[in-house]
């Protein structure tokens, strides 16, 4: 009680409108403008200068590593032949050879349905 309603003197259509106008322009001007230009004109001179820097990283950590070498020592040239592998045995713990053909069926159940399928094709 006592209370007065206010009421608008302008209607709230309008003002939609216009906002609706104003994003309807900045719509058409992002679809027609070619803002990736710009974007790819400042990413490429971002990498320019990017690679100018690993360029110089480099040409200081070559030099670096050419002063190194001419105060280090001649290494002697290893041997690069191919050598024959032989079979490593394989130990336990207590240093007894480890059979690893001799899984029983309960450690690897593939393993034993997989020798069950050999010995069915052997006797066939």
């Amino acid at each position: 009680e006592g209370l007065t309603v206010r009421r608008s003197l302008q209607p709230v259509w309008t003002a939609l409108l216009v906002i609706a106008f104003v994003l309807f322009v900045l719509d058409l001007a992002m679809r027609r403008v070619a803002f990736d230009r710009w974007v790819a004109q400042a990413r490429e001179e971002t990498l320019a200068v990017t690679r100018e820097a690993r360029t110089d990283q480099m040409r200081a950590a070559f030099a670096s590593r050419q002063q190194a070498r001419a105060g280090a020592e001649p290494v002697p040239e290893m041997d690069r032949s191919a050598k024959p592998r032989t079979k490593a045995s394989v130990t336990d713990a207590v240093g007894e050879p480890e059979r690893r053909d001799e899984v029983s069926e309960s450690d690897n159940p593939l393993l034993a349905a997989k020798r069950r399928a050999r010995s069915k094709m052997e006797n066939e």
